[in-house]
């Protein structure tokens, strides 16, 4: 089952010399420590197919014990204005619903 790792989860915030904003990143981490390897390939063509359009999203897949094991590292870069606690917030409650029906 897919779960959110709040432990290692951040926000990054980046300013220049003179504290100007540059940017914001939330950067997310979920783990599955029950996963079917055999669907490993097709998740992450899948998942990574749905947000291509998205240039301010990142995601990188990282298996471990033969795929039974996955952690899912997405990065998301905010603009200044950006309300980025309640996107972020809204992105993993969509991303668990659509990692739901990709591994079915």
């Amino acid at each position: 089952m897919l779960e959110f790792d709040e432990d290692i989860s951040t926000t990054k915030t980046t300013s220049d010399d003179q504290c100007n904003f540059l940017d914001r990143k939330s950067i997310l981490h979920f783990k599955d420590e029950n996963f079917n390897g055999k669907t490993y390939d097709a998740l992450e063509s899948k998942i990574k197919k749905h947000y291509e359009d998205r240039k301010d999203i990142e995601i990188e897949f990282k298996s471990f014990n033969n795929y039974k094991k996955i952690e899912i590292i997405i990065t998301i870069n905010f603009k200044k204005e950006d309300e980025y606690y309640h996107l972020t917030e809204n992105f993993k409650k969509d991303f668990k619903e659509l990692y739901g029906k990709y591994q079915d």
